[in-house]
């Protein structure tokens, strides 16, 4: 564009922007550029897909169809590769043209990731070899502001391998095949290559701070562990955890250190933690960081037990059990501290039958007290046959017979739905076992534990309560808290206990009056019209305020109102 300026007698870019309406800005940020390409004679269509096209609410670059982050690409200086602008410079004297006539930038030259030239081999530079100033696009390809001749004097040979990369994703040279980059966008390749190089760095709890030559060297290393996918990061992985067991702490941190903590579980791209994640994983179960069915990582695993499951089944406490799992060699390899233990849940099990006495609680996996009255309710007790040796063992039979497939994801523990409706765990049992409450099974518990319920099905087999609280009373009736609290100090439920109204009132009260409010919405008005019209009629609020913030009235004393 500076070229064409030029060429046509402009003075500078800026100038032959205005002169076909455009502005700068437009132009170097992928807007109005079709109407450069009219003014030059060049195809429009071309033309735009080679121009950088700015979208400033995702901070990107859109380049030859594919999208880079707004931060590798930039105008802030005027890059160029020496060889090439004297190679046009040459190629213009062969012409028989000026030289500035002929010297071109290049759109890629601008994007930083794009250290060396994949043609010359040598290192973009942004800088006058003789005064050390930054060239800026008010400068020639050609020559310096000081007068310097900007030729290959000063040339950086540099490995182009990544920079190959880059260009043949945006079709400028012929393609690089890395099959794990390829798949996600280029922005993401480029940020995904920085950190695999990073990953050979000495272990750190946090990502060390990178220059952009440090970047550079990232990306090379990247890609070449891409290349040589996933076996090029377990060798990196395995230097990387070299002094694990040197470490105080012990985990996927204490072993990876920020290459768990930023490119599996940090703020990158789902493309990246995918790649990365079945990489680490693989690498940590093979070195015993973390057990093969722990569930980290993403990882497909089966249903496990934890620990405090497993007492249950046996019948232990905690210590006791783990001292019987460590002599079984039941406890995975890579078990710690702190995190709960994979366990087979059929190891466990036949453990389980090893033992010779296991407690009725053990076996319903719940406690000692309430198995014995779950074992004394004469319903369940009318449902275990006669000739059953072990009772809860056989109530236990019974429920999982019931169990029907479903979803059990959507099903909520036994235990938890008789706490969370006030059922009787010998209720909840009694409506399984006489078909009123649908049973799931969870593989990976035992006993009732296993039992999954849907909690509406409890609901009918909750007691009716007597007593009623004020926000019970809102609930059910769509009074303000603060009216009923008025109602319940005035007594217009009877007397209170401990805030708390017998239900019986609750209902007579309801029955006997109604709101201002409710009246309007049956008759289609406001409460004001309401209330103006039964103050013509003589009818007087049996509660309002100031005592009471709703205006309710005794239906006996409402008269028909048309």
């Amino acid at each position: 564009m500076v070229r064409l300026a030029r060429r046509w007698g402009a003075g500078d870019a800026v100038r032959f922007a205005r002169s076909f309406g455009a502005s700068l800005r437009d132009l170097t940020s992928g807007r109005r550029v079709a109407l450069f390409a009219d003014r030059a004679g060049l195809d429009a269509a071309e033309v735009v897909r080679a121009s950088p096209l700015i979208r400033a609410r995702s901070r990107t670059v859109e380049l030859h169809g594919e999208v880079l982050q707004l931060g590798d690409w930039s105008l802030r200086s005027r890059r160029r590769c020496p060889i090439c602008v004297q190679t046009d410079a040459d190629d213009a004297g062969q012409i028989g043209i000026p030289a500035e006539w002929w010297a071109t930038s290049r759109s890629w030259w601008d994007i930083r990731s794009i250290d060396v030239c994949p043609e010359h081999h040598v290192r973009m530079i942004d800088r006058c070899a003789s005064c050390g100033s930054l060239h800026d696009w008010k400068s020639g390809l050609l020559v310096c502001r000081c007068g310097a001749t900007n030729g290959p004097r000063v040339c950086i040979e540099g490995d182009p391998a990544f920079s190959r990369y880059v260009l043949g994703r945006l079709s400028l040279c012929h393609p690089t095949l890395v099959p794990v980059l390829d798949g996600m966008a280029l922005d993401e390749a480029v940020r995904t290559a920085e950190l695999l190089g990073a990953s050979r760095l000495p272990w750190s709890p946090v990502k060390p701070k990178r220059t952009y030559a440090d970047e550079v060297t990232d990306r090379l290393q990247g890609l070449r562990l891409a290349l040589d996918w996933p076996a090029g990061l377990l060798k990196s992985l395995d230097e990387l955890v070299a002094g694990y067991d040197l470490r105080p702490a012990q985990g996927l941190i204490a072993a990876y250190g920020w290459v768990y903590s930023e490119m599996c579980m940090g703020d990158v791209s789902q493309a990246t933690s995918g790649l990365v994640a079945g990489v680490v994983r693989e690498h940590a179960v093979r070195s015993g960081i973390i057990a093969r069915d722990e569930d980290r990582l993403g990882g497909d695993v089966p249903e496990t037990m934890t620990a405090k499951t497993a007492a249950k089944c046996l019948g232990y406490g905690y210590e006791r059990t783990r001292r019987t799992l460590e002599q079984a060699g039941a406890i995975p390899t890579g078990s710690r501290r702190g995190v709960a233990f994979a366990l087979d849940p059929s190891a466990v099990g036949r453990l389980s039958r090893r033992e010779q006495s296991v407690p009725p609680s053990a076996l319903l996996s719940i406690g000692r007290t309430q198995a014995r009255k779950l074992l004394r309710d004469e319903g369940l007790r009318a449902a275990i046959r006669p000739d059953a040796g072990d009772q809860a063992s056989a109530l236990v039979g019974i429920i999982s017979s019931l169990a029907m497939p479903g979803d059990r994801q959507a099903n909520v523990p036994l235990s938890a739905a008789c706490r969370n409706m006030s059922v009787p765990l010998a209720a909840a049992c009694r409506g399984i076992i006489e078909g009123n409450v649908r049973v799931r099974l969870k593989g990976s518990e035992a006993g009732l534990r296993a039992v999954l319920v849907r909690q509406a099905d409890l609901a009918p087999l909750r007691k009716p309560r007597d007593r009623m609280t004020v926000e019970a009373i809102a609930r059910q009736s769509g009074l303000h808290h603060d009216a009923v609290r008025s109602l319940v100090r005035c007594g217009a439920f009877g007397e209170a206990e401990r805030g708390q109204v017998a239900a019986t009132a609750v209902r007579r009260f309801l029955d006997e009056h109604v709101t201002a409010a409710e009246l309007s919405r049956d008759r289609n008005t406001s409460s004001t019209a309401i209330r103006r019209t039964l103050e013509k009629m003589g009818v007087v609020p049996a509660f309002g305020p100031p005592e009471c913030r709703q205006l309710i009235y005794r239906r006996c004393d409402l008269p028909t109102i048309h």
